[in-house]
């Protein structure tokens, strides 16, 4: 933190205070050394609110007198007045001013000082209301607030004030062991002792978050990290490092959502950290969250202006939500000025998208065709460089397949190419390759088995579709093939030939393994029950007993299907009570034809 240019007069005043301190650590030190250095208190003048502008001082002034007198002098010591009100206004605060925190702790750091007491003085009906919390100078963002008094007068809530102010330093030592600990790597010491400090002070705010940050870097304990977190928010809602536990350990837990709002209000109250900027928004990127990056980086560059990293998470949060002119206009500007943005082959991806979106195609080309030569083993460049050339597209086809042979767009690419020129076997074979090196492409194992399908060969048809994903985006595309394909061959199936009904059930089957429902089943239990039939009219005919038993074991599975219910009404009642004809049916064939 800059040092005001107010502070350049004092700096002199503050050396001597400071050597003014040497005397009382030195004196505690020729006493008997003791577990921890005796910590240096700063009471700053209280901010005022009403019609008296010195009520905040008396208040601060009764305060450190009464602090003075009851704090242990081995364990702290007090700054007196000519230390702290006398030292603000020769910094070029005027009595009655109000000094901002930061501006305090910039004081007692110059002065040495461990812990400040911040607050507020206002006058309120029948007497005097004080607010105030503790500040650690080592880290202001650790404090610990008090709750508010009210007295009959200044001097009266002070009293009050300090007795709370005694009670939440019990705390102090423990704190510092829990803290030394865990920087000696010796974390459960440390969590005993913030625990047992919590115990003591169950008011602390400091305790739970030495110990909220032991639990989220401890593997499984982000729950309790989460709780510790939200009791220190529910004291102090503008805790920052509260804010971040938290947000940290709603991720870990898996709760995006959740997560993504904690990161957001950290982005809001400390909006002025850069360090906390670039973690937050990179944070809500990653939890694939871009509309409350692009919401919270304006507001961010208002206190950073022109921070080229924040301006690239900008750009890629309006790519991800298809913001194709802000983004291609923030892509042209970051190309120019950013030479991190122009080294990035993903930023040119993404820039080179957002330019051909917005329809400046000229711009499209000319920049892929850069960035292509700029990072030469990039595929995805070279594959926008593809589809852009237009005329030039087969020569560039061919380069990019010999350059990437094992890159599942280009295959695809070629697969279209054979597509349009009716070259079945071509298409196949690259669809083939596109699959093999990207299991995930769901058209594509449905365009193969398509192809099969046009050849008549089925059985191969068949088993591209079970090759294809039954999970992720495009499984209910897999789904409505299987299950469209299933039925078309079930009506071509014939009683004469039982074999034929087999593929269909494998299809219905299939589409009802990715998300069973009543349609599904209800398809499957009809498939079923024709392809026992046919396996009873051709044992009829004298096919034998193994087809008799295909049919038992058909049925059997359908059964199990109705069990699972295929909806209500007369179709459902139909169908259980065809599986019954057909059950008993086979079984009287069996009985006549094979129990002999």
């Amino acid at each position: 933190m800059p040092f005001p240019k107010r502070f350049a007069r004092t700096v002199a005043l503050l050396s001597g205070a400071v050597a003014l301190l040497c005397a009382p650590r030195a004196l505690a030190a020729q006493r008997g050394a003791s577990e921890f250095t005796r910590q240096i208190v700063l009471v700053a003048p209280f901010r005022t609110s009403g019609a008296d502008p010195k009520l905040g001082r008396r208040a601060a002034e009764r305060l450190r007198t009464f602090l003075q007198r009851r704090v242990d002098r081995r364990e702290a010591y007090v700054f007196g007045d000519d230390s702290s009100e006398v030292i603000l206004e020769r910094a070029g605060f005027q009595p009655g001013d109000p000094v901002p925190d930061e501006d305090v702790v910039i004081v007692a750091r110059r002065l040495r000082a461990d812990e400040v007491v911040v607050g507020s003085a206002t006058a309120v009906p029948g007497g005097v209301e004080l607010r105030a919390e503790l500040l650690l100078v080592r880290d202001p963002r650790r404090r610990q607030p008090l709750p508010p008094v009210r007295g009959a007068d200044a001097h009266a809530a002070a009293d009050s004030l300090s007795t709370l102010l005694l009670r939440a330093r019990v705390q102090h030592p423990r704190l510092r062991r829990c803290e030394n600990l865990s920087r000696d790597g010796r974390p459960r010491d440390a969590a005993r002792e913030a625990e047992a400090g919590i115990r003591e002070y169950p008011a602390s705010t400091l305790l739970p978050l030495c110990l909220a940050e032991l639990m989220i870097g401890t593997s499984g304990a982000h729950d309790s990290a989460l709780t510790l977190a939200e009791r220190v928010l529910a004291r102090d809602s503008a805790s920052i490092i509260a804010a971040v536990v938290r947000a940290q350990a709603l991720e870990l837990a898996g709760r995006a959502e959740d997560a993504a709002s904690g990161w957001a209000r950290v982005l809001a109250l400390r909006g002025d950290s850069l360090e906390l900027a670039v973690i937050g928004v990179e944070r809500l990127l990653q939890l694939r969250r871009p509309l409350l990056a692009a919401e919270a980086v304006p507001r961010l560059l208002e206190q950073h202006p022109g921070d080229a990293w924040l301006r690239r998470q900008l750009f890629r949060a309006q790519h991800e939500l298809a913001r194709w002119e802000p983004a291609a206009a923030l892509g042209d500007s970051l190309e120019a000025t950013d030479a991190e943005f122009r080294a990035d082959s993903n930023f040119a991806v993404r820039h080179v998208e957002a330019l051909r979106w917005v329809g400046d195609t000229l711009a499209a080309v000319s920049k892929s065709a850069r960035a292509a030569r700029q990072h030469p083993g990039d595929a995805r460049l070279y594959l926008q460089y593809v589809q852009l050339v237009g005329a030039e597209q087969g020569v560039a086809l061919a380069r990019g397949l010999a350059r990437f042979p094992h890159e599942a767009p280009f295959r695809l690419l070629a697969a279209q190419s054979a597509r349009a020129s009716g070259d079945r076997a071509v298409e196949r074979a690259s669809l083939a390759a596109a699959v093999a090196a990207d299991p995930t492409l769901a058209q594509g194992h449905l365009r193969i088995a398509e192809l099969w399908f046009l050849d008549g060969v089925v059985d191969s048809a068949v088993a591209a579709v079970v090759r294809a994903p039954r999970a992720g985006a495009g499984a209910e595309t897999v789904r409505a093939y299987a299950l469209a394909r299933g039925v078309q061959l079930l009506r071509a199936a014939t009683d004469s030939a039982p074999a034929s009904y087999r593929a269909p059930v494998a299809l219905i089957a299939l589409a009802d393994s990715i998300d069973s429902r009543d349609d599904s089943r209800g398809l499957l239990a009809a498939a079923g029950l024709q392809g026992a039939r046919s396996e009873l009219v051709v044992a009829a005919r004298g096919g034998g007993c193994d087809g008799l038993r295909r049919a038992e074991t058909g049925l059997t599975d359908v059964a199990a299907v109705l069990a699972r219910g295929v909806g209500a009404g007369s179709a459902a009642d139909e169908l259980r009570q065809a599986q019954a004809a057909l059950q008993a049916a086979v079984r009287e064939s069996h009985r006549r034809s094979c129990d002999g």
